[in-house]
């Protein structure tokens, strides 16, 4: 071709642009049709560089040409072989490997089980070995590297979970996502996606790598899958054609016949192929099938037939890129053709690329005799060769380079693959029956919830995650039931009012039942005859079968966490449903169905990249904790970030105590929130109040409160005692009146107003050896109303507002707040750990301890609040005494951020929700209740510089914050104690931990 005059040459390339342009066209046409079927809307950018040479750009032809013309004939036969390679050394050393290279000119690898690190230094070596052409290095990776990996990183999501989603963005990045780890470890070839129809649920090898059962669907997918390959520069080729779906047998271990009509099959196996073959595809696989409709010989599969593989391909599709041989090792051809005709055969059937077959050097040396006796012609050998090695430059092996060998698995092995996952798990997740309408649920409040899993012994990420929504049991069934275990726990369990079971360890075997056991099955039918059952599928959705009628059934396709997570994420309706069923469970689900939902406003727990942060920026936040937790700030501590409702950062620090032997801090540890309280309880009561008109913030305090009616307080205005403008003193400490002299003159508790024991009179809990007289409130509250109001007008920052406001509550409501507030949000809302008086719920050995106070309780305050003058009224107050772990408390924030509404519930319009967190005219830095970033340079500093003008919130004295900024979606939380073991110290303030936690968290937004 180098003598062509250039303007013919011109021509040429002008000719087979168009063609690829018409290429690109049809496709574009398939894949509207199968939006028109159900798809999602076509969205494939421009074919990039990575897909079969329609056209040859000079550059290529030249080294094409140059590379053939150096080759002898042996070395030409060579390159159609791929050789079989494990780094871990299952096949062979690398001394035998690298001989096979340097002896017979191979054209490439394929890689299977060993390590990345070890892949890396065997594919630089065996490159170095083959110095005159560069080796064609592939991977059977259809999720990702780790499938081939001993040693495993992160997978992807197999590519049932991928139909399910029915993504076309998503589907490309994961091929991306692919690509990248393939690159990385100087892969250039994928053999993926698998484009196979599944239609067969008794196919033993198909099942979950199958994209589902609909041909435009899964051509539509699998072009962006492999678009996505292209995009990293790897070489995708689509698989097993043409259609290895509808089979019952394996061909790893004989032949599958295919037993169908040549139309049935191009109506529906074969067009997923003909899309990836019109869009171009680098590469198509030949499976190890017989097909008798279009080659009647006995044992021949499509691999090593003309009729199947060069006149469709080639000649009727004139698709031009390579066409490579499943493995020729595998049974299903082995069994029927010796190893010295099955490289002839399979050229003579039109494939280019022979892979892994069981003896190289003989292949080789019966291709050469094939071509000696012209069976083969050097012209066919030579057309192959070319197509090889423009697969070749395509992958940029025109300039090799060795593959770096440092950070290898850091790199293969990065955060962006569990993000990417996290997306696909989502938008695959099913919702295959809803009897009841009921899914998403909004009243988690109402009745008793049990989430069990069946198919494993210990506790799951299912029930995990399905604890983060709402108050559940979490009983443990175990692997196997015996039938009185079934009947035991269907009674158990139908007392609850709602079941939510998970499906594990099932399988791709229909032999097996999917393994979805007799028993599970009883005891769900058991259950469903009860009680309200949702089923949640991590597996096969072949089992829906045996689940119709068994209550809501919801199918995640894979029993990874990310899944379970995932599946609870839409029952709770955290994110919406959006999947379909990818293949039909006959007779009464069909592919394509699914029930569509929408989301309910709930926080997810999501993979930082996916709510908006940078992993490795985060990482200053850990070093930054670490610090502090180092430097004896906090003995440990809870952080919280979260971005547009997704909880991005959830990290444990320290322990309860400085310790060796301390209690480890949890992300779940419920600790003492301290003024928290004034904003988490008690201004919501109070906007509560406001809106229901009970109050108006404008009213004066003595209207509403008969026993302040003729103090100095009753003509303060609620709105002005909420944002600290009512001149009321900062505090009064109350307990040091209740202390006095012994007879020796040693500090000591006033005789009469404590008991050590609970008794008539002494109700009112301090500590667990502590109880003050119950008429002491009266006197407490005696003296707030007595208080002399300070000079003048201006900010004073003051607890006796708050003591106040508890009281407006019970006036208004006829309950204390701590009541008040658990009925009207803490319970609709699911919180598991936010209230007061922690330890009438949960043990001390979940809330770290506050204090060791020898100057007043002479005990450790553990379970207890901190506060003396909350701890003097039970624990119960409007400034303190409110105890949550990180996550129950985002909830509150984020419902603010939602402007009043959450998990399908209006807590409070948007206006109330304005109106409170508006500065009061008379303040640069307080709303009503909440506290704001500080807008005057005169003013302490309270959050980062980075926050938003708008951002409301509260600090806590123990060394808690929440943080809410409508500005930029992100919720922050710290919860530490960082006045244990003394308050007096108070490095975590003086240090400006909270602030520059927090500014560190906005560093990492991406």
């Amino acid at each position: 071709m180098s003598n062509i005059p250039p303007f013919i040459m011109a021509s040429v390339d002008l000719h087979m642009k168009l063609k690829q342009i018409l290429a690109l066209g049809l496709s574009f046409v398939l894949a509207l049709a199968a939006h028109s079927s159900g798809n999602p809307t076509f969205r494939l950018a421009a074919a990039p560089v990575a897909l079969a040479p329609v056209g040859l750009s000079p550059e290529a032809e030249a080294w094409v040409e140059a590379q053939l013309a150096a080759m002898t004939p042996a070395e030409r036969i060579g390159q159609l072989f791929i050789a079989r390679v494990h780094s871990d050394g299952k096949s062979g050393s690398l001394e035998a490997a690298t001989a096979l290279v340097g002896k017979y000119h191979i054209g490439g690898l394929c890689f299977f089980s060993g390590t990345p690190e070890a892949q890396v230094r065997w594919t630089n070596a065996l490159q170095a070995a083959s110095a005159k052409t560069p080796l064609l290095v592939s991977m059977d990776a259809e999720w990702g590297a780790a499938m081939r990996f001993t040693d495993q990183v992160r997978r992807l999501p197999y590519q049932i979970t991928v139909g399910a989603a029915n993504d076309l963005g998503l589907t490309r990045e994961l091929g991306r996502e692919t690509g990248r780890q393939l690159h990385r470890l100087g892969v250039h070839m994928s053999f993926a996606p698998v484009v196979d129809l599944n239609s067969n649920p008794a196919n033993p090898v198909i099942g979950k790598r199958s994209l589902g059962e609909t041909p435009t669907r899964v051509g539509s997918l699998g072009m962006a899958y492999a678009r996505g390959l292209a995009d990293a520069g790897v070489l995708a080729v689509a698989k097993h054609y043409p259609g290895h779906g509808d089979t019952g047998v394996d061909s790893h271990v004989d032949l599958p016949v295919v037993n169908k009509s040549a139309l049935a099959l191009d109506t529906l196996e074969m067009v997923p192929f003909r899309m990836l073959a019109q869009d171009q595809v680098a590469g198509i696989m030949t499976g190890h099938l017989a097909v008798p409709s279009m080659d009647k010989r006995a044992n021949r599969p499509a691999s090593l037939s003309a009729a199947i593989t060069e006149d469709i391909l080639r000649k009727r599709w004139r698709y031009n890129g390579l066409i490579v041989s499943d493995a020729l090792d595998m049974k299903g051809v082995t069994k029927h053709f010796g190893k010295d005709d099955l490289a002839v055969e399979a050229i003579l059937a039109g494939n280019d690329l022979l892979t892994v077959p069981d003896d190289i050097p003989a292949g080789i040396a019966a291709v050469a005799r094939a071509v000696k006796a012209k069976r083969l012609s050097a012209e066919r050998i030579d057309a192959s060769v070319r197509r090889i090695l423009a697969a070749k430059f395509a992958a940029g092996l025109g300039e090799y380079r060795p593959v770096s060998e440092v950070n290898v698995r850091a790199e293969v092995d990065a955060p962006q693959i569990a993000a990417l996952s996290e997306s696909v798990y989502r938008a695959a997740v099913t919702i295959a029956q809803d009897p009841r309408g009921e899914l998403p649920f909004v009243d988690v409040d109402k009745g008793r919830t049990a989430v069990v899993s069946l198919g494993v012994d210990g506790p799951s990420a299912w029930q995990t995650s399905v604890a983060r929504y709402a108050v559940v049991s979490q009983p443990i069934i175990g692997k196997t039931l015996s039938a009185t275990a079934v009947d035991r726990w269907i009674a158990e369990l139908g007392a609850y009012d709602r079941v939510l079971v998970g499906l594990h360890a099932l399988n791709w075997r229909s032999g097996e039942g999917f393994g979805l056991r007799p028993e599970y099955v009883r005891l769900l039918r058991g259950l469903s005859a009860k009680t309200k059952v949702t089923i949640a599928v991590f597996g096969t959705p072949y089992v829906l079968t045996e689940l119709r009628g068994l209550g809501s059934l919801v199918v995640a396709y894979e029993d990874e966490p990310l899944a379970q997570k995932a599946a609870a994420e839409v029952i709770y309706g955290a994110i919406g449903a959006s999947g379909t069923l990818p293949v039909s469970a006959r007779p009464h689900f069909a592919a394509g169905e699914g029930i569509a939902t929408a989301h309910l406003f709930r926080l997810t727990y999501s993979e930082a990249a996916n709510a908006g942060f940078g992993e490795s920026r985060l990482r200053e936040v850990d070093r930054l904790m670490e610090r502090a937790v180092a430097n004896r700030a906090s003995p440990g501590g809870v952080l919280l970030a979260a971005r547009n409702g997704q909880v991005g950062y959830l990290k444990a620090f320290g322990k309860f105590t400085y310790d060796q032997d301390a209690e480890p801090v949890d992300v779940n540890s419920v600790y003492d929130l301290a003024s928290i309280t004034k904003v988490a309880a008690t201004t919501i009561c109070i906007m509560r109040l406001h809106e229901q008109g009970l109050i108006s913030v404008y009213d004066p305090i003595g209207t509403h409160l008969p026993w302040l009616a003729k103090s100095n307080k009753a003509n303060l205005r609620i709105q002005d005692i909420l944002a600290h403008q009512a001149r009321l003193q900062a505090w009064i400490p109350f307990f040091e009146k209740t202390i006095g002299r012994d007879e020796s003159g040693k500090k000591a508790l006033v005789a009469g107003l404590y008991s050590p024991t609970s008794k008539v009179g002494y109700a009112t809990k301090v500590t667990d050896r502590m109880y003050i007289m119950d008429s002491y409130r009266d006197t407490m509250l005696n003296e707030i109303a007595a208080s002399e109001l300070l000079p003048g007008r201006g900010y004073k920052y003051s607890d006796l507002g708050f003591y106040i406001m508890a009281e407006l509550v019970k006036a208004k409501t006829g309950v204390p707040v701590d009541v008040y507030v658990e009925r009207e949000f803490y319970r609709p809302m699911g919180l598991r750990t936010t209230g007061f008086q922690p330890l009438d719920r949960m043990a001390t050995t979940v809330t770290p301890p506050s204090e060791d106070d020898d100057y007043w309780r002479q005990s450790r305050v553990q379970g207890y609040v901190h506060d003396m003058g909350s701890a003097m009224l039970g624990g119960v107050s409007g400034h303190a005494g409110l105890f949550s772990s990180a996550g129950d408390l985002a909830v509150i924030g984020q419902m603010m951020l939602n402007g009043g509404f959450y998990g399908g519930r209006r807590y409070f319009k948007p206006e109330t929700v304005q109106l409170f967190t508006t500065r009061h005219p008379a303040s640069t830095r307080r709303g009503l209740g909440w506290d704001m970033a500080e807008l005057s340079s005169r003013g302490s500093s309270n959050v980062s510089a980075l926050a938003s003008a708008k951002t409301f919130g509260h600090l806590g004295f123990t060394g808690t914050a929440i943080w809410a900024d409508p500005g930029t979606g992100i919720l922050f939380i710290v919860l530490a104690n960082r006045t244990y073991p003394r308050m007096s110290r108070n490095a975590w303030h003086t240090d400006n931990y909270r602030p520059r936690l927090q500014s560190a968290v906005y560093e990492a937004m991406e």
